[in-house]
């Protein structure tokens, strides 16, 4: 039945919760059934918190709610089935069922008063489950070094995201099992100090958790600690791999939950907060929002883990490569923050192809662009040809490949330096508005005559570039971009994200250079297949007079550095 013909709405100017009071009975086969109730928390209302896994996403059982059939999942099922056996009706909050969970406006606001609920409970009730039992006077014999003691550790339960604020948050823990019903004192002595009967790689999810009530009140929890910490525990919602652990945490209060924004916003959120309360201390900020994307489950990056792989060192304002300034710097226009990356300009863009699209659909067209390639590097056919058979079958038959690391940037960050760059002072910027290099053709000119007979499904065009020293003689001249890049762009590769990077240059009246970053690249010839000793040389300091790559500072704001995770 649809669950909202079950719940009232709470009122939007009062903290209000449901209670679940659920009514007693020993038989086995009747219904379970309960009364929704709503209270406002001002009034102090006395009752039980339930503590237990949700289980797989079919709803298997049923109860009645206000007399209204209500679907739950079947360990919640025998959890309710176990409880209303005292001769008492027993008053519960269960998030399950006090939240409507299809409504998430409800949801949000109830979450945030989670930590409250849980604090204030009488005493929290975990519980592990209809698994086997013994009796309740074996248990302090029968810890981890049995097979009983294990299963017990190894209850999907301490997988559990949320068990963390709910049991970091209680007063009074009883810990429920089949038939036994003991407090956490008790169950935790039966595992404390046989850690060394554990399976290699094995880890008991109780101690784990005692420990983490113990040290709440010793140093305090810190979200970054807890997120990084609870990484691999289990739940429904990504959103809760940050949420769960907002109301336990010393530092987060005011952090921002929604659960109707995308994952994009709660990521761009997170990252904002962490950023403007200084939490991550010495922490890269761009490792750990990488790291933080991967948590939520966007689409990623993988990253290589070495000793070489750079620090995020902010670009100075004047050109100094070498120094360091603080890694939090806060726009003066809003409340944005930029994120540094280290890079190597590699070459730059020196002709525009077509779109992908069309080069896939127009043999024409696609014979154009191979005979254009060829002229401008005829000192090398074979090395040439190479590369145009290889982009040729990647953009036809292996089409994702090519087109899923690229993208255009929504918004730009453009940062400045009064120190020319060598890169910049050996390429002369190009005039404005201007899509060709001095000596070159632009293919979109030979196109012209051409019309346009499809439409552009991946947003990215063909392109050559040419090494800024050794323009003829190194690899991964082709490659395909943003539809945003000029010609005169610089292709920049940075190891962290082992990407690829279009970078727009200025120079204005006052002669000072302005960057930006337009979008992303894919290259036929992948630089970063050269391995770590490349980028020792590639951002060796200082530069050598016959330094072939030159190293660059990337600015990005939280839109950018959320695109190039991808």
């Amino acid at each position: 039945m649809a669950r909202t013909a079950v719940y009232q709405p709470l009122s939007s100017s009062r903290q209000c919760i449901r209670l679940l009071e659920l009514s007693p009975s020993g038989s086995i086969i009747k219904p379970i059934e309960c009364t929704l109730r709503i209270v406002e928390l001002g009034q102090s209302p006395k009752y039980e918190a339930l503590s237990y896994t949700w289980g797989n996403g079919r709803r298997e059982e049923i109860m009645k709610a206000n007399g209204q059939i209500l679907d739950i999942r079947r360990n919640l099922w025998n959890a309710l089935r176990y409880l209303r056996r005292r001769g008492a009706v027993r008053v519960l909050w269960v998030d399950a069922v006090c939240i409507n969970q299809n409504d998430l406006r409800e949801r949000t606001s109830q979450v945030r008063l989670m930590p409250h609920l849980y604090s204030r409970a009488q005493q929290v009730i975990v519980w592990l489950g209809e698994v086997p039992t013994v009796p309740r006077y074996l248990m302090p014999w029968l810890g981890l070094n049995t097979e009983f003691g294990a299963s017990l550790c190894r209850n999907d339960y301490w997988q559990r995201v949320w068990i963390v604020q709910e049991i970091g948050k209680a007063r009074s823990i009883t810990v429920c099992f089949g038939s036994v019903e003991m407090p956490w004192e008790d169950f935790i002595a039966a595992f404390r100090g046989r850690k060394n009967h554990l399976e290699p790689g094995h880890h008991c999810g109780p101690l784990i958790l005692d420990n983490l009530i113990r040290q709440r009140y010793k140093d305090g929890l810190t979200l970054i600690n807890l997120i990084r910490t609870y990484a691999k525990s289990k739940c429904e919602d990504s959103r809760d791999k940050i949420y769960g652990f907002v109301g336990l945490a010393i530092d987060a209060d005011g952090f921002p939950m929604d659960y109707e924004k995308a994952m994009e916003d709660v990521w761009k959120d997170a990252m904002t907060f962490v950023l403007s309360r200084q939490l991550l201390g010495e922490e890269d900020p761009w490792a750990f929002g990488l790291f933080l994307k991967d948590l939520l489950g966007c689409n990623r990056l993988s990253t290589r883990e070495n000793s070489t792989k750079p620090r995020l060192a902010p670009y100075h304002s004047f050109g100094e490569f070498t120094t360091p300034l603080p890694r939090l710097l806060s726009l003066a226009e809003s409340d944005a923050f930029k994120f540094f990356l280290s890079a190597t300009v590699i070459g730059r863009i020196t002709y525009l192809g077509p779109s992908t699209t069309e080069f896939r659909a127009i043999p024409s067209t696609c014979d154009k662009w191979t005979n254009d390639v060829r002229k401008n590097f005829s000192a090398d056919n074979f090395g040439v040809n190479k590369e145009i058979g290889e982009l040729e079958w990647m953009v036809v038959n292996e089409r994702n490949q090519v087109a899923s690391p690229v993208c255009s940037f929504k918004t730009r960050t453009r940062w400045y330096s009064l120190r020319y760059p060598e890169p910049v002072t050996w390429y002369p910027p190009l005039s404005s508005g201007s899509t060709q290099s001095s000596g070159e053709v632009d293919l979109r000119e030979h196109l012209s005559s051409f019309p346009s007979k499809v439409a552009d499904e991946d947003g990215c065009c063909l392109f050559q570039f040419k090494h800024w020293k050794y323009p003829a003689e190194v690899y991964g001249r082709i490659g395909v971009c943003s539809r945003e890049a000029q010609a005169g762009d610089l292709i920049c590769w940075t190891q962290m994200l082992d990407k690829y990077v279009v970078v727009r240059y200025h120079i204005t009246p006052s002669g000072r250079i302005e960057f930006e970053m337009v979008g992303t690249a894919y290259l036929v010839f992948q630089f970063s297949k050269l391995g770590d000793q490349f980028w020792k040389v590639a951002t060796a300091l200082p530069v050598a007079p016959d330094q072939p790559y030159m190293p660059l500072q990337l600015h990005a704001n939280l839109d950018v550095a959320y695109d190039l995770a991808i």
